[in-house]
């Protein structure tokens, strides 16, 4: 809304006297009257920002045929003093319009319809006028037509087209025939601008179209760029002379040129590199050189390489004239190396080019305009100099460079799934023979008409040609076309894959400890080709009897610590020690090893401890183990390398690194690790990379990657390990790279660039697309909560929905086609935080997790669900922990109650295989519910629901339970207090039998254990840092429970 009021001056102004007024959360406190911080003010208070009095234009505006209300209609209302208010109408037609008494008048205007105005409208205090408008839609025209190529192939064009004032968006033509479409209000003149709207390397176009009289035809041709000449289908194609110097030798030139020799003295352009360089950028080892050094001291040169004279009196300026060359030129001082023109034939000549003595131009292209028409064209390359450098030359051109078409056709279409019918993104259609032939499906998101999955691709072979389509787990689908040259031929292709259901998702088994129950699933393939299935199976968790389950629990409670955090390569020392268990209780002889002193809180578990503190280590899981690699304890950058198994509960030294690594990836494909990157012994970002057979425990060296990177984030996918963003040197000086290894080629290439310039972000891999979440930019300190997705072979990062938090330096994994993130730094780097969340590709959605119960940050994740070490306010941690039924990564995590009788098949389609699942529990020592999941993973492209397999086991009627809890004087529990349970006990001797467990409280400081009568009598001591332990003897009936508490009195 424009308002002017003619009494601002006395209204508006800064202020020493009246009243202050109330005026919400602005700040209006600070002088007399309203005064705020711009210094302006009214003796009225706040009342002198009110329009005064007014009253309200109220309305509806309707279609003139259908009588039905107009959304969207702007109703402008002007007073005679150019004041102007304005209100849009709602889906109702309605419209309102607050304003100033006074007189207006009233416009009504929609794209379409032909507006209507009205005067004399007189608005009064306090009350309403009511003013109606219809409005009649205008007659339309139609332009249409088709855009081609414009510059020799002539094919139909997918373009997008915009026009000036049409407000509903790009208008796109169809992508196999080039024909567009658009009905456009009669009676104006319209701008129409025309790009390609895939191919790339043509030129926009602006065309105008008149509809005052009729509808229009406009057919368009696009050019390409010239000058670029990247456009698929075209190449540069030369005219005159062309010498690439291939055969020559000694100093004698061939084809007409020559040589001078100023001098005289035989010091002149070579052709056998006497001096065993590397050819100019864009040759080859045939060229052109004078070596002024290889000359030697004494020595003096002035000699020139001239071309024969060449006739270019066809060529015209259109033609692009130009003397073109690969070069390298080393400069040095007093000399010099010239690039002459004549257009006499050698009689006179002008300097166009000198030599840049700052190193390798690579190639040159030296227009020369003036020469198009003229017969008797030269060129010559004169070099001057006494002991210095050099000159090389190669691939001469001496005339005209235009962008033509090259042989070949466009192939385009939509990639779907032949048993959803979806559209497929990210499928390549290839070439058979030539795979440099190819395309990307892709979404389609800005062309309501075209399907996503939707591709292209040029292929200089016509007539009938084989192509090959692939996508991931998809059969792989070949077939002949007939491309036809100069077109664009429309095929779709459909991709087939097995397709798995079972007859159930959950199976349910009930018995007394000791027994073994089983039931029965029923997989079916109902797809069009064969499925491989493999069974794997993850922990989901206990309850005990009378207990509460793990997967109930919320974790521990969300913790924000602040903390003084860093991007460099050796953090600076934040003081303090590791914390880590290690204390001792002792009562009546009994030793007791204390555990961390905080709340055992599920779901989240700790682990056996590092063998030291350690941060920036890099984090993998493989065959049911975690491996920890490299890392740095504060001080030092560490080369270690320890594998953690769950069996054990042990951490075991490996085969070191071949070098001293801090924050690089790491990560199994198939069964060998994969570690790249990281700051080196000397904070520089290491390109090296390393492959480790653990079934050796040899490590070998791969080729480097292409950029140094530390603090990355990483993902498999495909079989391909990738590198995202990371730090470039000891700093962190963000990046935006992203690299990938493949272990078939050996080699790594470079994927299209991550959006942000990023480090210490948090990657996985799910549902076959790379997942990238938070990070910092280091330069600017600010941190981000975006996430990306790219699905490898796309052109572009997809963006999704934001982690709930900004985090950096967390942790992550990847497991149950989700990613996990968790701990880190958040608020804008202020706090350390043990939250945890995970993203599903499939919903764009981010959940919380339960909380871990340590907030860190720089330390290592995997799936499993694992973190290890890091840094919190007190230090470099040794800490480690789990969250259990995260174990379905690579297939090889074991339930020791849980089995299958065919853990890998194969189903033809059409067919189905029973499969037995039994549960054993003869195997766990506890009573009480036992939650696992057979994960079902596949050779197809879609996820199969898992099947969630519970095991009820009951107490055997000889078995009673120990339960009680442990509090301080005044009466409150004491959580995370050792509670060890000692079967067996001789009161005589003091001794214990063979078995004995070592319990740990909860939150509200309570723990239970079931045990068989025959352990009887039990000794059981309760201890914590800080209070005097105690023991107490017990015994446990059969089918019933002993309820032993304790009460610790601090010292």
């Amino acid at each position: 809304m424009e308002h002017r009021d003619v009494n601002q001056a006395r209204d508006i102004n800064d202020i020493t006297a009246g009243n202050n007024g109330s005026c919400g959360n602005v700040l209006c406190q600070t002088g007399t009257g309203w005064d705020g911080p711009t210094g302006l003010g009214t003796p009225k208070g706040v009342a002198g920002l009110t329009q005064g009095e007014h009253g309200d234009i109220i309305g509806t505006v309707t279609d003139s045929v259908t009588a039905k209300p107009i959304l969207g209609v702007t109703v402008s209302a002007t007073a005679t003093d150019g004041t102007t208010y304005h209100a849009t109408t709602d889906a109702k037609g309605s419209y309102d319009i607050p304003a100033a008494t006074g007189t207006y008048g009233l416009t009504s205007s929609k794209y379409g319809y032909a507006g209507e105005s009205l005067s004399g409208v007189a608005v009064t205090k306090n009350y309403s006028v009511t003013e109606n408008f219809t409005l009649t839609a205008q007659a339309t025209k139609t332009v249409s037509g088709k855009v081609s190529d414009g510059s020799g192939h002539g094919w139909p064009m997918y373009a997008r087209i915009t026009i000036d004032g049409y407000p509903n968006g790009a208008v796109f033509t169809d992508p196999y025939t080039g024909h567009y479409s658009v009905a456009l209000p009669a009676g104006n003149t319209y701008k129409m601008h025309v790009g390609s709207a895939e191919l790339s390397g043509y030129v926009e176009q602006d065309v105008t179209v008149n509809l005052t009289a009729a509808g229009a035809s406009q057919n368009i041709a696009l050019k390409v760029d010239a000058v670029s000449c990247s456009a698929p289908g075209y190449a540069y194609a030369d005219t005159g002379l062309k010498t690439d110097f291939t055969g020559w030798s000694g100093k004698t030139p061939q084809a007409g040129w020559s040589i001078t020799d100023g001098v005289g003295n035989g010091q002149t352009w070579v052709f056998d590199n006497p001096g065993g360089w590397d050819p100019p950028v864009g040759g080859d080892s045939h060229f052109a050189d004078i070596d002024s050094d290889h000359y030697g001291q004494g020595g003096s040169q002035n000699s020139s390489l001239v071309s024969p004279v060449v006739d270019l009196s066809h060529l015209s300026t259109a033609g692009h004239p130009e003397i073109g060359f690969d070069s390298t030129y080393i400069g040095f001082p007093g000399q010099s190396g010239d690039v002459d023109l004549s257009l006499d034939g050698g009689k006179t000549w002008s300097t166009l080019w000198q030599g840049d003595s700052g190193g390798n131009p690579g190639r040159v292209d030296v227009p020369i305009p003036q020469a198009a028409g003229q017969a008797k064209v030269q060129v010559r390359f004169h070099f001057t100099g006494s002991w210095s450098r050099r000159w090389e030359l190669d691939n001469v051109l001496l005339g005209g460079r235009t962008c033509a078409p090259t042989p070949g056709g466009l192939m385009a279409g939509v990639v779907t799934d032949a048993n959803t019918k979806a559209p497929l993104n990210g499928a390549t259609v290839a070439g058979s023979a030539d795979p440099t032939s190819f395309g990307v499906s892709m979404p389609t998101p800005d062309d309501a008409n075209l399907s996503d999955g939707y591709y292209w691709l040029f292929s200089p072979h016509t007539g009938a040609t084989k192509f090959t389509v692939t996508d991931g787990r998809y059969t792989a689908m070949t077939g002949t076309v007939a491309l036809p040259a100069n077109s664009v031929l429309h095929r779709d292709w459909k991709l087939g894959a097995g397709h798995l259901r079972s007859s159930t998702h959950s199976i349910a088994q009930t018995g007394q400890l000791g027994a073994t129950t089983s039931g029965t699933v029923t997989f079916t393939n109902d797809g069009t080709a064969a499925v491989h299935v493999n069974l794997s199976e993850e922990d989901g968790g206990f309850t005990p009897m009378n207990g509460q389950h793990q997967a109930t629990m919320p974790g521990a409670p969300a913790q924000l610590v602040p903390a003084k955090v860093s991007y460099a390569a050796l953090p600076p020392a934040t003081g303090g020690a590791v914390v880590r268990p290690g204390a001792v209780a002792q009562v009546n002889g009994h030793k007791v090893a204390l555990r961390q002193a905080s709340p055992s809180v599920g779901p989240w578990t700790d682990i056996a401890n590092l063998p030291s503190g350690l941060m920036d280590d890099a984090v993998a899981y493989h065959a049911g183990k975690v491996y920890v690699v490299g890392g740095t304890d504060g001080s030092n950058v560490q080369n270690g390398v320890n594998v953690y198994d769950p069996a054990t509960r042990a951490w075991t030294a490996l085969a070191n690194l071949p070098e001293r690594l801090n924050g690089p990836v790491a990560a199994f494909i198939g069964t060998r690790l994969y570690v790249a990157g990281g700051w080196n012994a000397t904070s520089g970002a290491s390109t090296h990379a390393y492959s480790y057979d653990p079934g050796s425990n040899v490590w070998s060296q791969l080729a480097d990657l292409p950029g140094g990177a530390a603090m990355a984030g990483s993902a498999v996918v495909g079989g391909r390990l990738y590198v995202v963003g990371g730090c470039t040197d000891g700093t962190c000086t963000g990046s935006s790279s992203v690299f990938s290894y493949s272990p078939d080629s050996g080699a790594w290439t470079q994927a299209p660039q991550y959006p942000q310039t990023v480090a210490f972000l948090s990657c996985g891999s799910a549902a076959a697309e790379i997942v990238c979440a938070g990070g910092v930019n280091t330069s600017s300190g600010a941190s981000t909560a975006s996430t990306y997705t790219y699905l490898p072979g796309a052109g572009t990062w997809q963006k999704r929905a934001d982690l709930p938090v900004d985090a950096w330096g967390a942790s992550s994994s990847s497991a149950d086609g989700k990613v996990q993130v968790f701990g880190g730094v958040v608020n804008a780097g202020k706090d350390l935080t043990n939250q945890a969340f995970e993203y599903d590709p499939q919903s764009d959605q981010w959940t919380a997790l339960p909380n871990s119960n340590n907030a860190e940050y720089r330390g290592g994740g995997a799936c499993g669900l694992y973190q290890v070490g890091g840094a919190n306010q007190s230090g470099v941690s040794a800490l480690a922990q789990s969250l259990p039924g995260y174990g379905s990564c690579n297939g090889d995590a074991d339930v020791p109650w849980l089995s299958q009788d065919k853990p890998t098949f194969d189903v033809a389609p059409g067919a189905s295989v029973k499969v037995r699942i039994s549960m054993d529990s003869s195997v766990v020592g506890q009573p009480g519910d036992y939650l696992a999941l057979v994960d079902v993973s596949t050779n197809t492209p879609y996820a199969s629901a898992s099947i969630s397999a519970t095991m009820h086991v009951t107490a055997p009627k000889a078995w009673g339970k120990l339960a009680g809890t442990v509090k301080d004087s005044v009466g409150s529990p004491l959580a995370g207090a050792t509670v060890q349970v000692c079967t067996m006990y001789n009161t005589a001797t003091g001794t214990c039998g063979p078995q004995s467990y070592t319990l740990k409280t909860d939150s509200n400081g309570y723990y239970q254990l079931w045990l068989n009568k025959g352990f009887n009598p039990l000794e059981i001591i309760a201890a914590l840092q800080g209070y005097q332990p105690m023991l107490k003897v017990a015994r446990v009936p059969a089918g019933g429970t002993t309820t032993v508490a304790f009460v610790l009195p601090e010292v």
